[in-house]
């Protein structure tokens, strides 16, 4: 049984199976060669996901062989998934004859045009960096604070794309709930609470501007 490729990229017009590149964010790497790539050099990344009915309910591809196909069940009939599925640890799967099944479709979702804008978005914002400037009068501290799960955070910049900040709310009891990292505080003596996470995942996200003497 075969598995379809999840992601693909185009480059100079041809169009070869792709991953993102473990340890060199944001290049995409193209297989089978490996070679990273930034994504400014590609026409196009995406994903590729494919449907299917059997008797009705629809199910999203996750094999194939010659003349058989398996898939995830999407639909909401427990009682037709506990009948015709096996349950699984997330859901219900099936295998069913190639001849039974109706309405194959492909479905490509864009990955290029986001992370292009994520790039710009970060290069605006100095990656949230905190920073010391100068300016015609003087000078200035700038740097960023956010909210995530609700707590509050001082962003300390970002880490393959997404936001790293510091804990300033001062509860233990939020800092292990969330399983948030500990590491040295710059003085080497005390330990501070960190967490990375997705830009998406953070709310009252705001710059400051700091005027030193």
């Amino acid at each position: 049984m075969t598995t379809d490729p999840a992601q693909f990229a185009v480059l100079r017009g041809a169009t070869h199976p792709a991953r993102p590149a473990a340890g060199h964010w944001p290049c995409v790497e193209l297989l089978p060669d490996g070679e990273p790539l930034p994504p400014e050099r590609l026409d196009a990344w995406y994903a590729v996901h494919r449907t299917f009915r059997w008797r009705g309910e629809p199910f999203e591809l996750t094999g194939r062989t010659a003349t058989t196909v398996s898939g995830h069940y999407l639909g909401g009939d427990r009682e037709f998934a506990e009948r015709h599925l096996k349950r699984r640890v997330t859901g219900h799967r099936g295998t069913f004859p190639l001849a039974e099944t109706t309405d194959h479709e492909e479905h490509r979702e864009d990955l290029l045009g986001p992370l292009l804008a994520l790039l710009r978005r970060l290069a605006e914002a100095d990656h949230y960096r905190p920073a010391t400037r100068t300016a015609p009068g003087g000078r200035y501290r700038v740097h960023w604070t956010f909210r995530w799960q609700g707590g509050p955070f001082e962003a300390l910049g970002t880490v393959e794309g997404r936001i790293k900040g510091v804990y300033t709310g001062g509860s233990q009891g939020f800092a292990d709930a969330h399983r948030l990292d500990r590491e040295p505080a710059p003085d080497g003596t005390h330990v501070r609470h960190t967490a990375t996470v997705d830009l998406d995942a953070v709310t009252d996200l705001t710059r400051h501007r700091t005027d030193l003497p």
